[in-house]
């Protein structure tokens, strides 16, 4: 497959535009059905004979047809093969995990808005839908916020479930792009489809479109398979598994989104323990435990991540400790002074100790932010542009519009200086 990525950073120029005709809105639906793996209940709901579809047909450098319903864009196709992509609108009236849906923090989101690819590390979580449906390059996916189901971008994987779950079991360990996205909230496509919001966690200000969290209560929750990172071993045979709220009943997307995030910090602070374990001596211990976790676990843990053990199921630190100490990894007592809880030993001779592989260790937040989507750290120089009055310092021939930093600025000077009698 191939589509152009950022393909509604521009309004379309529409060549053309014509009214489906019954038997073709039929054929359009089961094409849904075939290309998207849903049901043909969902294929109804994502392209609605009634009140009727339109199709537009675009040029101008912009490839691709677009089917609306009363103005508003339901889905659209680009590129030269099968690619029929369903758009933000039309995906905020499906349920939650109808498609394939990849979670992202918070503070990855103003990125892929912005119109970069998600790249594997930024991949906190995943929701299948409940049809078993393969995940492999070329498949239409969605991109959601932790703790908001709504999608704010859709495109196409570029890797497998393989890759993903290498993700989601070793985070940050995986690198490279994972999916190309081709429509996101903001963009020119969403703007013509009358700039819907889905909840109250889609917000528009003066500088942009923003994303965030949003718990969404008495919304039925997706039957979903849940990777790694969410605590659950994906099916050997890669078929479903069902994710059910407490007692059985569906919780709402907010709960889902709580529990993925909840299960996500435990491992990640089981991650984070053992290595801060091996950044720490044994001449330091003992060690208080607020010391331990903030001087050691929260910088070291993986970049582009945020660790937080308030969101963790354990909710308190000396909660977490003792589950790590009944695990044999250390030995917990109390700091000479003021009876304060402390870590006192760590068994490096412990299975789990001894199979960690450190990894690079936390750098600033707008770093790791940009780490997820593949953007390399900002940096700033000071460069000089000499005018057309300061052209006589420079040799003939130099070029006009060349940048100099200040090194060889201030050398430019000096040889002029020498060339000056009394000098």
């Amino acid at each position: 497959f191939f589509c152009p990525r950022a393909m509604f950073r521009k309004p379309a120029n529409v060549k053309s535009e014509q009214k489906l005709s019954d038997k073709d809105a039929k054929k359009l639906q089961a094409d849904a059905v075939r290309l998207l793996g849903i049901s043909a209940e969902d294929a109804g709901k994502l392209l609605p004979r009634k009140p009727g579809l339109s199709v537009q047909k675009c040029g101008g450098g912009l490839s691709a047809v677009i089917y609306t319903s009363e103005g508003c864009a339901v889905a659209f196709e680009c590129g030269a093969g099968d690619a029929l992509v369903p758009s933000l609108p039309s995906l905020w009236r499906m349920p939650p995990g109808t498609f394939p849906t990849l979670f992202v923090p918070e503070e990855t989101a103003p990125f892929l808005v912005g119109g970069s690819d998600l790249m594997l590390p930024g991949v906190h979580g995943l929701l299948l839908p409940d049809a078993g449906q393969p995940l492999v390059p070329g498949t239409v996916a969605c991109v959601a916020a932790l703790g908001n189901s709504a999608p704010f971008a859709v495109g196409m994987l570029l890797v497998g479930r393989a890759e993903l779950d290498a993700q989601l079991a070793a985070p940050g360990g995986v690198k490279g792009r994972c999916l190309q996205l081709l429509h996101v909230f903001g963009d020119t496509l969403w703007l013509a489809s009358g700039a819907p919001l889905p909840n109250r966690g889609f917000v528009v200000t003066e500088t942009g479109k923003e994303v965030h969290p949003c718990s969404v209560e008495g919304e039925e929750e997706a039957a979903a398979i849940v990777g790694p990172a969410f605590g659950d071993a994906p099916a050997a045979d890669g078929g479903a598994t069902e994710a059910s709220g407490e007692g059985g009943g569906g919780g709402g997307d907010g709960a889902l989104a709580a529990a993925a995030d909840a299960a996500y910090q435990d491992q990640l602070l089981e991650q984070c323990f053992l290595q801060a374990a091996r950044s720490v001596g044994d001449k330091l211990l003992p060690m208080a435990l607020n010391t331990f976790y903030a001087n050691h676990m929260r910088p070291g843990r993986p970049a582009g991540t945020s660790l937080d053990v308030k969101a963790s199921s354990h909710r308190k630190l000396i909660t977490f400790m003792r589950c790590v100490e009944a695990r044999g990894l250390c030995t917990l007592g109390s700091a000479t002074k003021g009876g304060e809880p402390a870590l006192r030993e760590i068994d490096r001779s412990a299975p789990e100790y001894r199979a960690h592989e450190r990894w690079e260790a936390s750098t600033s937040e707008a770093a790791a932010g940009a780490a997820l989507v593949g953007i390399p750290p900002l940096s700033v120089s000071a460069v000089f542009r000499p005018c057309d009055a300061q052209r006589v310092l420079f040799p003939p021939g130099a070029e006009r519009k060349a940048l100099y930093d200040e090194e060889a600025a201030l050398a430019l000077l000096h040889a002029h200086l020498d060339t000056l009698s009394g000098f």
